[in-house]
């Protein structure tokens, strides 16, 4: 498997999570009039389409137009009902100890994984920089074994 296939796979998984996210906070709302899932529903959402846009000008950059067949393949997966919630966050009593339990673990969830999302980011800023610093100092040597 190539790194533009895992690279590919990766948006598409962020541009689902994403979208989904955004979707539950603006239907949540109906139940829990928090502003803060309006906030939320909306920047989820302006981020699945930001992420969209990234993977277009992926895909024209890499020349990958060939693997819009696998987005076409997800549509079946995200349209089937078994990708839908289950009848306690769908139709569930809102004030419910069990559906409070279900959206305190889902901020949790969301807080361990933007700490993830962060320490690659930050191991991926490590690994250019110390890759910029390798070539600098290649250079230099290669420089001076010229003179």
């Amino acid at each position: 498997m190539s790194l533009k296939v895992v690279h590919i796979f990766l948006i598409l998984t962020a541009i689902a999570l994403s979208a989904f996210f955004g979707s539950w906070c603006l239907g949540n709302y109906t139940f829990d009039t928090d502003p803060l899932m309006v906030i939320l529903g909306y920047l989820s959402l302006a981020a699945s389409g930001g992420l969209v846009l990234y993977l277009i000008y992926f895909l024209k950059k890499t020349k990958g137009f060939e693997l819009l067949i696998l987005i076409a393949g997800l549509k079946s997966f995200l349209t089937s009902s078994s990708a839908m919630a289950c009848a306690v966050c769908q139709f569930g009593t809102p004030n419910s100890p069990l559906v409070g339990a279900i959206r305190e673990g889902i901020w949790v969830l969301l807080f361990m994984i933007t700490g993830l999302l962060v320490g690659f980011l930050a191991l991926f800023l490590f690994w250019a920089k110390r890759s910029k610093q390798l070539n600098q100092s290649e250079a230099s040597k290669s420089s001076a074994n010229l003179s």
